[in-house]
């Protein structure tokens, strides 16, 4: 009798703490997000930041005017014309991403407002080839189409915010997102190619802010989330008519090929 009675008082010990971390796990998916991040960045630390680094450059430089000259820019830079990009909330088109690297305000996908510290000198927005504007342009169905990415982060809990991703990344892994019943749409990658380059060609302005027409090569290395990504960038006129894929050449050399 008392081995039973320790036996059934073991079984329930058990119990209450599987009932306890059930019960943990539950209340920690049906709360709120709370990520600072969503209220914005703290722009005080960052110009900070900013001014400091400005006068240690200007201190490391002095002396050489008229001998070096140093630009900074961003050479890798996605919009909502990604199908990756879209999916996951992001709704910038090419001229915000010039509007933003000249110093303009815009607003981030959690709903606030950003500016860059330090206005850029040159900028590229290089979109994934493969499957260019499709996500966007043909009217995919996914929780980032279904209300914004800060209504997401801010209205829903952890359980609701991880069923949208996980739902996102089942598409993705199943479809790559071959959106439409014929896979890859021509029509949409060459709409998306020639807003991509009407926005640069807008933009560049000689001697002040410097443009680059591009596009993002990627490609599976045989490994789950190991993947090659080459960006082309153009200096001139000399463009094709639509971008080169991994889906066009799945290997480095069929690219350079198409390169030369």
């Amino acid at each position: 009798m008392r081995r039973q009675a320790q036996a059934g008082g073991t079984k329930i010990r058990v119990l209450l703490v599987a009932v306890l971390l059930i019960s943990l796990v539950a209340y920690q998916l049906l709360i709120p997000i709370e990520d600072p991040s969503l209220d914005g960045p703290d722009n005080s630390v960052a110009v900070s930041a900013s001014a400091n680094q400005l006068v240690e450059v200007q201190a490391a430089t002095s002396g050489t005017e008229g001998q070096h000259q140093v630009y900074w820019g961003d050479l890798h830079i996605h919009t909502s014309l990604s199908s990756d990009a879209f999916t996951m909330g992001v709704r910038a088109v090419p001229d915000d991403v010039y509007r933003f690297a000249k110093g303009e305000t815009l607003e981030h996908g959690a709903g606030y407002p950003v500016t860059i510290t330090r206005p850029l000198d040159f900028a590229a927005v290089t979109d994934h080839a493969e499957y260019l504007g499709q996500a966007k342009l043909s009217g995919l169905d996914v929780p980032t189409t279904r209300q914004s990415l800060s209504d997401i982060l801010r209205r829903e809990n952890r359980l609701t915010v991880t069923q949208s991703w996980w739902e996102i990344m089942s598409l993705i892994r199943e479809n790559g997102f071959k959106l439409t019943l014929t896979g890859v749409d021509a029509d949409i990658n060459r709409a998306a190619w020639d807003e991509i380059v009407a926005a640069a060609e807008r933009h560049n302005e000689p001697g002040v802010f410097t443009t680059f027409p591009g596009w993002e090569w990627s490609a599976d290395t045989g490994d789950v989330g190991t993947h090659l990504h080459r960006n082309v960038i153009y200096g001139s006129d000399d463009l094709p008519s639509i971008p080169f894929s991994s889906i066009d050449g799945p290997t480095p050399p069929d690219l350079w090929a198409f390169l030369r």
